[in-house]
């Protein structure tokens, strides 16, 4: 009997519509289905890891008892309890298996090979092992690899398992970097809990800088000549060093008009942009209220479904067979996301999009195609939203260059004045997906005479954190999968005001209370350094080919921790003020939804609140939340909470509102920016009635 073992109940159903059933057999080997639910075994908690008489030294928080002695784990798991049925279960069945599948996900860290391997371990099975490697979860995939299912080593000897668990207890020792500042942190009278891990501590590092960057900009203007012709285009010096502090003193007077001369016309050709990882699904829909949390939970359902393409993946191209599919599908797809089916064109594969190789491919659509978005909206929020987006990122490979002409000119009387022009001819893939990364600007073409003008310009201030600019960013080092990623911001993005570091709003990450103590903190630590965790994915790979061992990996731990450690305390004297605003009244709350600098909130005598910048004296943005509002005759008194939940692009619940025409009703109400004011307006009514909530009426 071949007992194959799946990740989760949902692929066990798609395991059994391809086979045959949970139990039979197939093509004449007999089978049967079990399920796990994920990892079922953890590992136990740092007192628990070691000897009992040194329990006590990992057990308590206090900066003595680190760095941990890496000799002292034992790196014991245990069973989860709300799992030991699913367990059992598994293990009846193993029980009298002739070969065990692992059939838990393909990622590319492993993750799901060491699932597999824990359960058939703890169960105690010692018969034949093998790998079912799978593309997706359609029933072509899944027979595919049931025949071509591959006998596994032991554990001990797979380098995917090897690979896996290195990570995995990398990241256990990586607690000590959540207990530094944490202690630091309470030592100084906030009690709070400051998460940090490899791509926890890169990410805050990386925001953290670029808001410091943000608000510490100076603008300093310049002034120069320019021209302009008739039809809007600018002439400008390429090396200008005639530039004025003052408009008054650019030298206007001595240019005069100027023909233009057109020194060529060139055909150009931008082929469509790289298809997207989750995290960049996720940084295009944030502009339109759908978080990152909301984003992964949506189209994992979708992927199970068969909607969608694996989540989890890091090819950023997708292979020739993939790609024959997708061709295929292509009128379908096109028809459920509103696309013409006409502008599909180009059927060769694109060397940029598709080549040999690979496992999962890039994300894209997957073997299953809706007749319409409609039907997508049960697999919840965002589902339709991100299949269109799929759909049209990746139908973008099956349509025509966006093409134009470049027109190149210069002023006849002013030849160092140039000016290059783009005039489109055929929109191509630009019809039916554009992003903004290449874009051409659109132009009717240079005039025939400029005029010059004093152009007013400035040094560039650098721009705010965005999640598409933390991608960018990350992909620079290659740190991370678009999953692994996207999970990431929205768990620091999320939960308890006393634990979020990172308020995401359509889009914009902006620094929590913690999150800023986290980024002081942290600065100029290894664990923060993106580079780190570039080092460490290299390493993971060289474990899982055995050119490294997972002991060698895990033994530089201890020396960087303790360069962290005294790095974070000499860090901790210089937060002072932080300390002061996140213990006392006159502390941040969340990002101004103007400008995206924080907002604090400051008590009266009397009581009340109100709301506004840290630095109102002297920021140019005038945003005021107050905080009494009223809404249609009703007094609203805004807690700091709910002015938290408000700003950081959330809703709060409203009981008891009173109707003008009696009676009352409980609401969901979100901020509107009216002016320099912030104002309550509807957003739902709950479905069910509560007796609480996080404002009140007064």
């Amino acid at each position: 009997m071949i007992t194959i073992i799946t990740e989760k109940p949902s692929a066990a159903e798609n395991f059994a519509n391809a086979l045959g059933g949970m139990k039979g057999s197939f093509e004449g080997s007999a089978y049967e289905i079990v399920s796990s639910q994920g990892h079922l075994f953890q590992l136990v908690t740092p007192e628990h890891q070691v000897r009992e008489e040194l329990a006590g030294r990992y057990k308590y928080w206090k900066l003595e008892n680190l760095p941990w002695e890496k000799e002292d784990i034992l790196w014991r798991k245990a069973l989860n309890p709300k799992t030991r049925q699913i367990f059992e279960n598994i293990r009846a069945h193993l029980m009298h298996a002739d070969e065990a599948v692992i059939a838990t996900d393909d990622d590319p860290s492993g993750e799901g090979q060491m699932i597999g391997w824990e359960i058939i371990s703890h169960a105690g099975y010692h018969g034949r092992v093998s790998r079912m490697y799978f593309v997706d979860e359609s029933a072509k995939e899944i027979q595919k690899a049931f025949r071509e299912r591959r006998t596994l080593p032991p554990m001990e000897s797979d380098g995917e398992y090897l690979k896996a668990m290195t990570r995995q207890r990398y990241d256990y020792l990586t607690q000590q970097d959540t207990r530094i500042p944490t202690i630091l942190a309470r030592q100084n009278n906030m009690n709070i809990l400051v998460r940090v891990g490899r791509l926890k501590g890169a990410i805050m590092k990386l925001v953290g800088d670029q808001w410091k960057a943000y608000g510490s900009y100076v603008k300093k203007p310049f002034f120069e000549v320019r021209y302009k012709d008739e039809k809007g285009n600018a002439f400008s010096r390429e090396d200008n060093d005639e530039r004025y502090d003052s408009r008054d003193d650019v030298p206007i007077d001595g240019f005069s008009c100027s023909e233009v001369v057109i020194d060529s016309v060139t055909v150009k050709h931008a082929s469509p942009p790289r298809l997207l990882d989750l995290l960049g699904i996720s940084s295009i829909l944030a502009s339109q209220g759908i978080d990152p949390g909301t984003v992964q939970a949506t189209y994992q359902r979708l992927y199970e479904a068969h909607y969608v393409s694996y989540p989890r993946t890091e090819d950023k191209m997708i292979s020739p067979e993939q790609f024959n599919e997708l061709r295929e599908n292509a009128p379908l797809i096109a028809s459920a996301a509103g696309i013409d089916p006409a502008l599909l064109t180009h059927t060769e594969a694109r060397k940029t999009h598709v080549r040999q190789g690979g496992s999962h491919g890039a994300n894209r659509p997957g073997s299953r195609v809706p007749e319409s978005l409609d039907v997508l909206q049960k697999y919840g929020p965002g589902a339709a939203e991100i299949y269109e987006l799929l759909a049209r990122n990746s139908l973008a490979m099956l349509c025509e260059d966006y093409e134009y002409l470049q027109q190149k000119g210069h002023l006849k009387e002013y030849p160092e004045f140039t000016a290059t022009a783009s005039i489109p001819q055929s929109q191509g893939f630009r019809a039916v997906y554009d992003d903004d990364e290449r874009k051409e600007e659109a132009s009717a073409g240079l005039g025939l005479h400029a005029s010059p003008f004093v152009y007013e310009g400035a040094n560039k201030r650098p721009s705010r954190p965005t999640i598409k600019w933390l991608r960018d960013k990350l992909d620079k080092y290659n740190v991370g999968t678009g999953a692994t990623r996207t999970s990431t911001i929205a768990e620091i993005s999320s939960g308890r005001d006393d634990r979020r570091l990172i308020d995401e709003r359509k889009g914009i990450l902006s620094m929590t209370p913690i999150g800023d103590y986290c980024h002081q903190i942290i600065s100029g630590c290894m664990i923060a350094d993106v580079e780190t965790t570039e080092k460490l994915f290299s390493d993971m790979e060289k474990v899982g080919r055995f050119e490294m061992t997972p002991e060698e990996v895990l033994d530089g731990f201890t020396p960087m921790l303790l360069r962290d450690l005294e790095t974070m305390k000499a860090n901790a004297k210089k937060t002072g003020h932080v300390t002061k605003i996140a213990a006392d009244e006159d502390h941040a709350i969340g990002p101004c939804p103007k400008c995206g600098r924080k907002i604090v909130y400051r008590k009266r005598e009397d009581g009340s609140y109100s709301y506004y910048h840290e630095d109102f004296k002297t920021t140019s943005c005038d945003f005021v939340l107050s905080g009494t509002q009223r809404y249609y005759g009703n007094s609203i008194t805004i807690s700091p909470s709910a002015a938290g939940k408000l700003l950081s692009g959330g809703r709060i619940r409203v009981n008891g509102l009173e109707r003008k025409s009696g009676g009352s009703y409980d609401a969901y109400l979100r901020l509107r920016v009216n002016g320099k004011y912030g104002n309550l307006e509807f957003d739902g009514f709950p479905r069910k009635k509560s007796s609480q909530g996080p404002a009140s009426r007064s």
